[in-house]
């Protein structure tokens, strides 16, 4: 191997473990059911914290809205309310980052800006 060869393997290493260490990797994984399950959960949790007062619109609005009324720890994993929400998230394809973004969101603004639906 040349000087040359050996550069060109340093920086295509180099370029690879920056994608991995600045977490852009995630941005192209899509998340699992289970992962799904529990972002559902975590809207749960936040809109029934936020309660009228936090109420937000849109589509993230409507989907924290089917929580109202459920206790969100004691919620079944056959829940209707989780099923749609499960459901909904599916469909938009949501991301590992995505997920990342809704479980860690602590209001429902926060949720809303994470862009999943």
């Amino acid at each position: 191997m040349t000087q040359k060869h050996v550069l060109i393997m340093a920086l295509c290493t180099g370029i690879v473990l920056a994608f991995f260490s600045f977490g852009l990797h995630e941005c192209s994984i899509s998340a699992e059911e289970a992962e799904i399950r529990v972002a559902c959960r975590a809207i749960c949790t936040v809109s029934d914290k936020a309660g009228a007062a936090g109420a937000v619109g849109g589509p993230m609005g409507a989907l924290a809205n089917s929580f109202k009324g459920v206790a969100c720890g004691a919620m079944s994993d056959e829940a209707p309310q989780l099923l749609k929400c499960r459901d909904q998230l599916l469909m938009t394809q949501m991301s590992v980052a995505d997920y990342h973004c809704l479980r860690d969101a602590k209001t429902l603004a926060e949720a809303r800006d994470c862009d999943v639906l």
